[in-house]
């Protein structure tokens, strides 16, 4: 399941400090946003949280992934970084797609 969650204000504003200026991320930050219960492969034992996928400037949470900072990344952490980039792709393009869907439905109406 994909849930896109979009915050942003209009002008020059930090995305540190939008996130921290809405109840959703005062929440995400705090520690008190509702997320379902971890979760893992079928027939596994691994549990592992639900998560969104942030960018370089927001702080590490259990819920809250970003990329390691770009300065004297190991293989590891450059590894991290491409496959977090490449899921957000994905994430993006997800909802780039329904939403061309639901435009299209929209003129159908």
């Amino acid at each position: 399941q994909i849930v896109n969650l979009g915050i942003g204000k209009k002008g020059c504003h930090s995305d540190g400090k939008v996130l921290s200026d809405y109840i959703c991320g005062r929440s995400l930050m705090d520690g008190t946003l509702d997320f379902p219960a971890p979760k893992g492969p079928p027939n596994t034992n691994i549990k592992v949280p639900h998560v969104l996928l942030g960018e370089e400037i927001f702080p590490l949470r259990l819920n809250l992934i970003r990329p390691y900072p770009r300065k004297d990344l190991n293989e590891e952490q450059a590894v991290f970084n491409y496959r977090q980039s490449k899921a957000r792709r994905v994430v993006e393009n997800a909802f780039g797609i329904l939403a061309k869907w639901l435009e299209n439905i929209s003129r159908r109406n």
